[in-house]
């Protein structure tokens, strides 16, 4: 990867980590567009995957790190490794973006939403308590799954569309 990319990589990541300032929606972020990405294409650069998530945990303790920010963190890694695996950078498909793009919040809603049932003390410890924690959570759930395909699609999208103008090089990946 030539210079251009990583100069270009480090900026998105820190414009999209810089969005935890920006007053938004309630779990509306370009977190899950830009962890599907990072993860599909810069899979072969083993410290690009692991600088977002550097990243996020600087920018999280500039805005306050909650009690369940190690559980946040470790979704958006495991995101990134999971697109890794499903996108595949030599052969993108729009089906396995769409994939990615639906099951990155639904992992996310079902994992964090798991941990505060488990440790914050607010539901009963039985599958009442769980269900109860669940449905508290899905007002919020809507916000991930818009957000998760919008800038998947941004994201994915500007990248062909750089590509197509030789901005970026023609080595990178295609869309199907």
């Amino acid at each position: 990867m030539n210079k251009k990319l990583y100069f270009s990589f480090i900026l998105i990541s820190v414009l999209v980590m810089l969005t935890r300032f920006l007053p938004m929606p309630a779990n509306f972020s370009p977190l899950f567009g830009w962890a599907i990405f990072s993860g599909a294409y810069f899979s072969k650069n083993q410290w690009l995957l692991i600088l977002p998530m550097i990243l996020l945990i600087v920018f999280d303790s500039m805005v306050g790190i909650h009690a369940s920010a190690y559980v946040v963190w470790f979704c958006f890694l495991a995101i990134s490794m999971m697109s890794r695996l499903v996108v595949k950078k030599d052969k993108i498909k729009l089906v396995n973006l769409a994939v990615m793009s639906g099951s990155a919040p639904l992992f996310f809603f079902l994992v964090t939403n798991f941990e505060v049932w488990l440790n914050m003390g607010l539901y009963p410890k039985n599958m009442g308590g769980l269900l109860s924690s669940y449905v508290a959570a899905l007002p919020f759930y809507h916000m991930s799954l818009l957000s998760s395909a919008l800038f998947t699609v941004v994201f994915f999208g500007s990248w062909a569309y750089l590509k197509k103008f030789k901005v970026m090089p023609e080595k990178s990946f295609s869309i199907r």
